[in-house]
């Protein structure tokens, strides 16, 4: 197991698409924090307290699924599962006696370190880029810090989450478009689900809404810290610790069911 996934990281690592990663995942915080800030001269404000375009903007949005980054991280680490495919790489691996379940848990832990490599440098430069060249307001006070901590806790994990989901569709379609198509429906769906849900009064039913994967990381992106200067939302223990729940539940669902169907796959 060990061999195979150093192995697996070797080969995603060393791949163009994970240079190509690499750049977007600085670039992107680059622009944004650039346009940003020509927004802000153009419009000349002078109290940034009162406006979104400050850095706590785009850094409580970092972990967001539905944001360009990502969108495309749990594609990519899917795009290079399916590249052990098409290589043959795939069947190799079969005919010199690894198990599938083996070859299916190294792809599902290299994709895993690849979407938080990857997602922990985007969100690293959107907080240095962003500190740099926009007014920030820095977190003030004890609950201001605990909410930083379960966001990236729970932001790390939503990308931890994502890479069952892509991993699933590449080793059961074996086919890079609809391993492109699937994951990109399920995450946007998701995305969708939480942002329409959290305008609802789900009091009363909170425990099946905090078992919705993302629901919480949503509700953190929306909220940010406790130290915005603009209405605010806190999320509870009860509300992080279910978040958790649910990302290890649909997660280890969408593993035995992916083994499951790995399991009879042809790999001719």
């Amino acid at each position: 197991m060990n061999r195979m996934l150093k192995a697996d990281l070797y080969r995603i690592f060393k791949s163009k698409l994970s240079l190509i990663t690499l750049i977007l995942v600085v670039v992107f915080p680059l622009i944004t924090t650039g346009l940003y800030t020509l927004i802000n001269v153009a419009l000349s404000f002078d109290d940034f307290s009162v406006t979104v375009l400050n850095a706590n903007a785009i850094i409580r949005s970092a972990y967001s699924l539905s944001n360009n980054v990502g969108l495309v991280i749990p594609i990519f680490s899917g795009i290079l599962i399916c590249m052990d495919v098409t290589g043959g790489t795939l069947r190799n691996k079969v005919i010199a006696g690894n198990g599938r379940v083996t070859i299916y848990l190294s792809h599902l832990l290299s994709a895993v370190i690849f979407n938080v490599v990857s997602i922990t440098i985007y969100v690293l430069a959107t907080a240095g880029f962003g500190m740099l060249l926009l007014p920030f307001e820095a977190p003030d006070g004890a609950e201001a810090i605990r909410q930083i901590v379960f966001w990236i806790i729970t932001g790390t994990t939503s990308f931890i989450y994502v890479a069952t989901i892509s991993t699933f569709f590449a080793l059961t379609t074996k086919r890079v478009a609809p391993t492109i198509i699937f994951s990109l429906v399920v995450t946007v769906l998701l995305s969708f689900i939480t942002s329409i849900v959290a305008f609802l009064d789900y009091e009363n039913y909170r425990w099946v809404v905090y078992m919705i994967p993302t629901f919480t990381m949503s509700e953190l992106s929306l909220s940010g810290f406790a130290s915005f200067g603009i209405s605010v939302l806190t999320v509870s223990m009860e509300e992080f610790i279910m978040g958790l729940v649910s990302f290890a539940f649909f997660g280890a669902l969408n593993t035995v069911l992916g083994i499951l169907l790995f399991m009879k796959q042809d790999l001719k």
